[in-house]
């Protein structure tokens, strides 16, 4: 397991063309399904995730407690099919498994991840990544931002295993 800072920005994007995003030169595609465990001792949240690339899977657990609106402590490793069963069992019963595929490219020196969710037909998710919170963000022109939602709690994958927004954007329904 390792542990480290991690420093992030959230936007809400209208729903990109994925055969657009895959083709990008270095794409790389993850199927991932996360749920979410009982709270920590501390109070940190964790998580399981079973993440496919290419046909190949692997489990990862983490925990992350907040430091501020856009940095996190996260720790985090991968673990046995085994050992993912087992925390599995910790599940929150209040929440349901979040399942995305996420679209991780690389563009102007930034790591972007796209997720599009199953739930949403009309928006996705983008993070990006930053080494502090200082450092500037390069949103590319081909996808469409409607607003960044970095401090917004109803976007954090944790509360979108509780409740979805679905609230219209840009007078879509």
């Amino acid at each position: 397991m390792r542990t480290e800072l991690e420093i992030e920005r959230k936007y809400l994007i209208r729903m990109p063309d994925v055969a657009a995003l895959a083709a990008m030169p270095g794409c790389v595609i993850w199927d991932v399904e996360q749920t979410y465990l009982d709270r920590g001792a501390d109070g940190s949240s964790r998580r399981i995730r079973k993440i496919e690339v290419g046909g190949a899977v692997k489990h990862v657990f983490t925990r992350k407690r907040r430091v501020d609106e856009m940095s996190c402590e996260e720790t985090e490793g991968e673990i046995s099919p085994e050992e993912y069963a087992d925390l599995a069992k910790q599940a929150d019963p209040a929440r349901r498994p979040v399942a995305k595929r996420r679209y991780r490219i690389p563009y102007e020196g930034q790591l972007l991840e796209v997720d599009v969710y199953r739930f949403w037909s009309d928006r996705a998710t983008l993070e990006i990544e930053l080494k502090d919170e200082s450092q500037q963000v390069k949103l590319p022109e081909w996808l469409d931002v409607i607003r960044e939602v970095t401090g917004e709690d109803a976007y954090k994958n944790l509360n979108l295993a509780l409740h979805v927004p679905m609230e219209p954007i840009g007078g879509q329904a």
